[in-house]
């Protein structure tokens, strides 16, 4: 029980580490926009924002509805789901987001497919 409990906040402690990093992507990126409006030429700078993810139907709506907040046509989100047993990939299909649904396990893995698939059109 008690080692369980454990491994629950080390989860949460992560999942809070996450956040706090994508938050200051996120602040770097505003602050990248405002910086692009003074110069046209770059303004049409397209941003993808990779999430890898298993079982994180509890957080993946939070953060993609962050996201969104930034009302931002050139921004693409992709979640790489690597076999989560949740509906992660069903919330974020529902908020717009692209899914990879993987069938190996690891975030590495997640990211590195996520960043190497051709754009749909």
């Amino acid at each position: 029980m008690l080692k369980r409990r454990f491994l629950d906040i080390i989860k949460m402690a992560v999942t809070f580490k996450t956040f706090k990093i994508v938050n200051e992507m996120l602040n770097r990126w505003k602050e990248s926009a405002e910086f692009a409006v003074n110069y046209p030429e770059i303004s049409d700078i397209s941003v993808s924002v990779i999430v890898p993810t298993k079982n994180e139907a509890k957080n993946i709506k939070r953060l993609l509805t962050i996201l969104r907040t930034l009302n931002n046509r050139n921004l693409e989100v992709i979640v790489a789901d690597y076999m989560s047993c949740d509906n992660t990939t069903t919330i974020a299909r529902s908020l717009g987001a692209h899914v990879i649904e993987l069938d190996k396990p690891g975030v590495g893995y997640a990211s590195f497919i996520a960043a190497n698939e051709e754009e749909e059109t």
